[in-house]
């Protein structure tokens, strides 16, 4: 009969290769011609869109409650379809 392989050896040296692996990507490090990108196409100089101010949000109003007696599914599909989401 032959023997098999013990799973518990086999996932332990996955795994230290996987770290091995990962450890050596991690290290590595690109600049944007390495990846073969322009350098003015990224960044501010390439931003096709400009800021021109940030402001806080509206506070949330208070939503709807729905109990569900069996119904409640339409309520959401037509407050969906009043936003034409559906």
């Amino acid at each position: 009969m032959a023997a098999f392989p013990d799973p518990q050896r086999i996932l332990d040296l996955a795994q230290t290769r996987a770290a091995s692996v990962i450890s050596s990507i991690r290290d590595e490090q690109l600049d944007l011609a390495a990846l073969g990108v322009d350098g003015s196409s990224v960044g501010q100089s390439g931003a096709r869109q400009e800021t021109l101010r940030v402001t806080d949000a509206e506070e949330r109003q208070a939503g709807e409650v729905i109990e569900d007696e069996g119904d409640a599914h339409e309520k959401i599909v037509e407050f969906l379809g009043e936003l034409k989401i559906v």
